[in-house]
């Protein structure tokens, strides 16, 4: 299993010891450089999330079980610029997210799934799923810049594009 969540949360208890400390109980206003920082972290992951279930070949059934968790979990709704106060409070109790535990949860099960793609088995890792997909995809459109068919003449090693057709169109 991957190490993507655990590092999420050793950077948000970092963030907490430092900013908030350990015995403080102060009201923290949301433009405090506390959020400011969180918000930073969180947007990273929901765009990271996004961008690895956003994927044609990504299940869909758990793509919509993590937009769902995203939508109810996240503490800034950009959508309505609102604050999810819940969330908030859980962060400052717990120096833990709800919204990172819960997408933790639901990324083991896409990698129990085991559900291969064309660039690979999907991971518990949504930052190594964006990657391989992404260099994969790239090294296929320069496959194809260069005239190549798939999947004799394809330049990765195996191969899982699962494309039964020449690339480019040529034979």
């Amino acid at each position: 299993m991957s190490s993507y969540f655990d590092e999420l949360n050793r950077e948000l208890r970092e963030l907490c010891e430092k900013q908030i400390g350990r015995d403080d109980n102060r009201e923290l206003t949301i433009g405090s450089r506390f959020w400011v920082d969180y918000r930073t972290i969180e947007e990273r992951v929901v765009k990271t999330v996004s961008l690895a279930t956003g994927d044609r070949e990504f299940p869909a059934d758990l793509r919509e079980k993590l937009m769902k968790i995203i939508a109810t979990k996240r503490v800034f709704r950009p959508e309505t610029n609102d604050v999810n106060e819940d969330a908030a409070t859980y962060i400052v109790a717990m120096k833990l997210s709800e919204l990172f535990e819960a997408l933790h949860s639901a990324f083991h099960e896409v990698a129990s799934r085991r559900a291969q793609t064309r660039f690979g088995m999907l991971s518990d890792n949504p930052e190594g799923i964006v990657s391989r997909r992404d260099a994969h995809d790239t090294d296929v459109e320069d496959a194809r810049k260069l005239g190549l068919t798939h999947a004799a003449d394809c330049p990765l090693t195996p191969c899982d594009c699962n494309l039964d057709r020449p690339i480019g169109g040529r034979r």
